[in-house]
């Protein structure tokens, strides 16, 4: 809705990522990006393509310094998020303020944070995945929420780019 509006209203927009938690939320802002396309700015935060040594390292992987790649691999490995108990809010301001790791309002670990390797394997392959499998677990971590951010001691999510 906020997208819309400021495209409606003629502004300039950055989006921090995630852009949408599902296909449908993603194909709307496609459709609002090409309307937006020419006239406006848009972009999204995706801050490591703005990160010099990064830019530097794909910048030297385009022009071949490390030969043709024929294979990829990319981890994104953090820890617990803690987030304050906030014990006199209702159930559903708790819910919205642990945003992070509630499934339906985050899109889960892959949309809100896992989206950052995929994003550099794009830019660096110049090319998105043709296919994925995820495998992973629900025990280890705090379970305050549904999402796997929460719950999952592993997450591996392999992915084929040609």
């Amino acid at each position: 809705m906020h997208l819309e509006a400021a495209v409606a209203a003629g502004k300039h927009v950055y989006l921090e990522k995630p852009v949408a938690i599902d296909v449908p939320g993603a194909l709307k802002v496609i459709d609002i990006g090409k309307r937006a396309e020419g006239k406006l700015s848009l972009d999204v935060g995706f801050q490591i393509r703005d990160c010099p040594p990064f830019a530097e390292m794909v910048r030297r992987i385009h022009e071949g310094a490390i030969g043709k790649i024929v294979c990829g691999e990319a981890h994104y490995l953090t820890g617990y998020i803690e987030r304050p108990q906030w014990p006199n809010a209702s159930a559903d301001e708790r819910r919205l303020r642990n945003w992070i790791y509630d499934r339906v309002l985050s899109g889960d670990i892959i949309v809100e944070q896992n989206i950052h390797v995929i994003d550099i394997c794009n830019w660096i392959l110049k090319s998105h995945p043709l296919k994925a499998t995820g495998t992973g677990g629900r025990g280890g971590r705090p379970t305050d929420g549904d999402s796997l951010a929460t719950t999952t001691s592993y997450f591996n999510i392999p992915m084929a780019w040609t």
